[in-house]
């Protein structure tokens, strides 16, 4: 058995016809189907897109499965196929009647994403407290100093005596 660095020349040496000859990933049969997926040249970073448009347009009235299953077998990866239908669907490229998938337009145009109407939930009325009755001022009653005075006693006058000295700056 070679060591490592002798095998990494041996595989550097080999020719890329050789590689491809050893590959038995490369020798397997295309997998046969009763319906067509058109190959369309397109650049690198919309081939998924266009093929998904296409295998659509090309098998109108397939459930959402085959034509899932169809674009996987084409070699589209799994996550992008399942992403390229939902926004073809909600774009409105393709639509979608009863599960059956039709193509809206002959040729795919990249359409804006729809905008979605924001359904928000509208604040509840607000609770406004009522005003609290007007309450009517007291009418000023007639009253005496002797009235007042009357129902103290000796030193609650002396002390009421002593404040109004105070406030109006006099001293006690």
């Amino acid at each position: 058995m070679p060591d490592i660095q002798t095998a990494m020349q041996e595989a550097l040496k080999k020719t890329a016809d050789a590689w491809a000859a050893d590959d038995d990933s490369d020798n397997v049969a295309p997998p046969t189907a009763t319906t067509t997926l058109v190959d369309v040249p397109t650049d690198e970073k919309s081939g998924s897109t266009l093929k998904t448009f296409e295998c659509i347009k090309s098998n109108p009235g397939k459930t959402r499965q085959a034509i899932f299953e169809m674009l996987i077998a084409a070699g589209i990866k799994r996550g992008s196929a399942s992403s390229l239908l939902s926004q073809m669907i909600d774009r409105g490229n393709v639509r979608d009647v009863e599960g059956l998938l039709y193509a809206a337009q002959d040729v795919y145009v990249t359409l804006p994403r729809r905008k979605k109407p924001v359904v928000t939930a509208s604040p509840p009325p607000a609770v406004v407290a009522p005003p609290p009755p007007a309450v009517a001022a007291p009418a000023p009653a007639e009253w005496s100093a002797s009235e007042v005075v009357d129902k103290l006693s000796v030193r609650q006058a002396r002390e009421v005596l002593n404040e109004l000295k105070v406030l109006f700056g006099e001293a006690v």
